[in-house]
Parts: C-alpha cells; structure tokens; sequence
C-alpha cells in the first residue's frame, strides 16, 4: 500500500486550500480495507521551526469508520479540507511549510486483520503574502 498527497505548491496567507490524500493498492491482489474514524486521511501542518500550527483530526469526534474495496493496483482519494488558519483561527504568515499525510487502514491477510500505518515524507508548502 502507498499513500501520496497533492495540494498547490503555493497559497496566498489565509486562503483556504484542499489536500487529496490517495491511497493505492500496489499489491497483484484485491484488498477490501477498512479505516477508523470520520476521516480516512489526516493533514498535519509544521512551521519551519518543525512546530505543528494545524492539523485535520485535532479535536475530532472519532465516528465508525468505513470501508473501500482496491482491486490490485487500484486508489482511492480522499480530500482534506484546510481553511487556511491555525488551530488558534490565526492567519498563517508567509513563509515554508512542511506538509505530512497520514492515514491508518486495517485489512485481512490470511485470515489475519492487520493494521498498516501510512505517511508521506514531508513536502513543502510555501505560504506567500495577499
């Protein structure tokens, strides 16, 4: 399994932008997995200094989660909503940002229903001025 997240390189400070977390079945075999909770994927914003300023599931309510069926080589996407703003509902100042996907999935092998953890390397985001 591999997960990927696309965004636009650059954000006016404040503006609101959508993240599309994908996950994809790089195995030969069909997967039905099943993930915990409201929200499949997880964002999480770190200032330069390496500080988190935001992050998706903060606070969230946890809910039954659901399932998505990957035939092999098969994705699924889904989207993370950030309206520009920290937890504290502070504008963010210009400047880099490091960007962090995670999602966590649960499916069966062999009789066995194992938990997988994906994350993405960090990426840039670069906030610039209105």
């Amino acid at each position: 399994m591999k997960i990927s997240v696309n965004y636009p390189s650059e954000v006016a400070s404040g503006n609101s932008i959508d993240f599309e977390v994908t996950v994809t079945n790089t195995n030969f075999t069909f997967k039905e997995i099943e993930y915990n909770g409201a929200y499949p994927a997880d964002i999480l914003i770190l200032d330069a200094n390496g500080s988190e300023v935001w992050r998706h599931m903060t606070g969230a309510i946890i809910l039954p989660g659901g399932s998505t069926q990957l035939p092999p080589r098969g994705s699924v996407t889904f989207t993370v909503e950030w309206d520009g703003l920290s937890h504290d509902e502070i504008t963010l100042t210009p400047g880099q940002y490091s960007i962090r996907a995670f999602t966590e999935f649960r499916f069966d092998e062999t009789d066995n229903r194992t938990s997988h953890h994906l994350s993405t390397t960090p990426t840039e985001l670069q906030i610039t001025a209105k």
